[in-house]
């Protein structure tokens, strides 16, 4: 993916939709309405990934919660470790 952004007015979204489309091969697009960013268009595969990692660090943040827990002592039986992962979707 690229680092500087594509920037592309609203307008030429309207426009141009094909083209504009096409451009997100090349990364994200940036929609600018008077001047100002005002969304951001990414691939159905870029969006994936993102959401891929986005949930592969949410779960590292559970562990290393999880694991200063029992670092300190604290346990959880396996119903209460059950019941968490329900809660979070993961079960």
């Amino acid at each position: 993916m690229q680092t500087v952004p594509q920037i592309v007015p609203i307008t030429e979204m309207a426009q141009k939709q094909s083209e504009v489309l096409s451009r997100l091969a090349h990364g994200p697009i940036v929609l600018a309405q008077h001047s100002r960013a005002a969304a951001v268009l990414v691939s159905v595969a870029e969006w994936d990934k993102l959401i891929n990692q986005l949930t592969h660090y949410e779960h590292l943040l559970m562990l290393e919660e999880e694991s200063k827990r029992v670092a300190r002592g604290e346990y959880l039986t396996q119903e209460q470790v059950e019941a968490g992962l329900r809660e979070r979707g993961l079960l």
